[in-house]
């Protein structure tokens, strides 16, 4: 591929997941500070969203990077 090329350009230069779970509030401070990051187009931001489906959605800005993944009602991941 060559350097600069289209193809490239819309490989994100950094990935972020974040866990998101009653805390709504936290959650989406957390994501509006990430939205708002000047270097938004070199970012891919992806939320898994682990809170009951009764709580209030996330709020994502038009055209942000981001991908919500529901995982309603997981409440641990595995044992430790």
């Amino acid at each position: 591929m060559q350097a600069g090329s289209v193809a490239e350009r819309r490989l994100p230069r950094l990935s972020v997941v974040m866990v998101v779970g009653a805390c709504r509030e936290r959650g989406q401070y957390a994501l509006d500070r990430l939205c708002a990051q000047t270097a938004l187009d070199k970012l891919q931001i992806v939320v898994v969203d682990v809170a009951e489906a009764s709580v209030r959605e996330l709020v994502v800005p038009p055209g942000a990077p981001v991908e919500i993944v529901q995982a309603h009602g997981v409440d641990r991941w595995a044992t430790a």
